[in-house]
């Protein structure tokens, strides 16, 4: 599964150890080094450095990935108006199949043009995909109140709390702690 939805959502950073200041992970395109972390996000490489307005589009896009998996973890109905948003992103991710042959034929994928836009579009395909054939009640959120990350509980029981096991961790301890101090 592509997995690149979440990665958009997580750039809304929060200190799980609730220590360090909340800070905005996408700033850090417009620094310095930005070619590794489009790297190491969405495997991505050839773009441009982006404009402040380019963060704005993510920016933007995230606020609404992170509205519709608020309303589907709350069991809510995803608004029309939601769903025709995505939409609009999915119309900038235009592509073509292509045919290859080497020991065996393969089909895939490419995109018709690769910048910025396009980014936008396969981001929100991830979305896309996720919502139209994966099962929602894997999407949840970290039940540490200081992270709040965003994951997908691939776990075989669906009982998953936390978003990664440094998360799991140091709540167990915070809660052995606790017990302990009022004993």
């Amino acid at each position: 599964m592509d997995m690149s939805w979440q990665v958009l959502i997580n750039t809304d950073w929060h200190d799980y150890r609730g220590i360090a200041k909340d800070e905005d992970r996408l700033l850090k395109l417009l620094k310095p080094g930005w070619e590794s972390l489009l790297q190491d996000w969405w495997n991505i490489e050839g773009l441009e450095q982006p404009k402040p307005e380019v963060i704005g589009a993510l920016q933007q896009l995230r606020t609404l990935l992170q509205r519709i998996t608020g309303d589907m973890i709350r069991g809510r109905e995803i608004a029309k108006h939601d769903l025709d948003e995505l939409n609009s992103y999915l119309k900038h991710a235009p592509s073509y199949l292509l045919l290859t042959h080497e020991e065996d034929f393969t089909l895939q994928r490419v995109p018709c043009s690769s910048d910025w836009t396009w980014l936008l579009g396969q981001i929100a395909a991830s979305f896309a995909t996720l919502l139209a054939k994966h099962d929602l009640t894997r999407v949840k959120q970290c039940s540490n109140p200081n992270c709040r990350w965003i994951y997908y509980d691939e776990s075989n029981s669906k009982r998953r709390s936390w978003c990664d096991d440094d998360c799991a961790n140091m709540m167990r301890v915070r809660r052995f702690r606790e017990r302990h101090r009022l004993a």
